[in-house]
């Protein structure tokens, strides 16, 4: 019963963050339309038609690293679009993780979250780093950005907010929207770890518990 339950929340969580990522892709393209810019509007409707493909022909709960990685790199390529700054991203993954499987729109919120607080007018590129290995019987994942970072008095607040699962909260929804789902499909004990300083950026890291062909090791 305790199984079903947290499979009932996953299934409910996960259904929260799918209209907030088109909701979201599509104010991009409206920003890109407005500015005049509509061969960038007609190719981020492409992308998102191919996001959407990809989910719809994925429709179980947990696809693999590398269909999510993909799906990221949609999401990016998208966004890439409608800010002038430039974006650029690196993959640095260990042999054979891209195999095992993730929770759809794990990546794609933390990135947003990123790409909306971590910009600062002062910056000339923001570099966005996801790195995957293997540690010891779990995968560690660390998202990592050149960005504005947060504030000690903020990063507090989101920790708080982690904690206590604070999911009506409309600030840093993405991130602890994700928390709630991995605490739900891999009963996990530790929540996100999120570490930054101003004008250096910031890292999230997790850890996930190895599962390959949809079983876990």
């Amino acid at each position: 019963m305790i199984e079903q339950e947290n499979k009932l929340k996953y299934q409910l969580l996960q259904a929260e963050i799918n209209p907030h990522f088109l909701f979201n892709s599509l104010n991009s393209v409206c920003d890109c339309i407005i500015s005049g810019d509509s061969n960038s509007a007609m190719d981020m409707i492409r992308k998102l038609a191919e996001f959407y493909r990809l989910i719809l022909k994925t429709p179980d709960d947990l696809i693999t690293i590398e269909q999510e990685l993909h799906i990221t790199e949609l999401y990016l390529q998208m966004i890439r679009y409608c800010k002038k700054l430039k974006i650029n991203w690196e993959f640095e993954i260990e042999e054979g993780i891209e195999n095992y499987y993730i929770c759809k729109f794990v990546f794609q919120p933390l990135i947003e979250n990123t790409v909306i607080h971590g910009i600062n007018s002062e910056m000339d590129e923001l570099i966005i780093k996801i790195k995957m290995m293997y540690y010891e019987d779990s995968i560690k994942i660390s998202i990592a950005d050149n960005g504005a970072g947060i504030t000690p008095e903020n990063l507090e607040l989101i920790r708080e907010k982690l904690n206590h699962n604070d999911i009506i909260s409309k600030n840093n929804y993405g991130l602890i929207n994700v928390d709630r789902r991995m605490q739900a499909y891999y009963s996990l004990s530790k929540h996100l770890d999120i570490q930054s300083k101003i004008g250096e950026g910031t890292v999230c890291t997790f850890f996930l518990k190895p599962i390959f062909d949809g079983k876990q090791e």
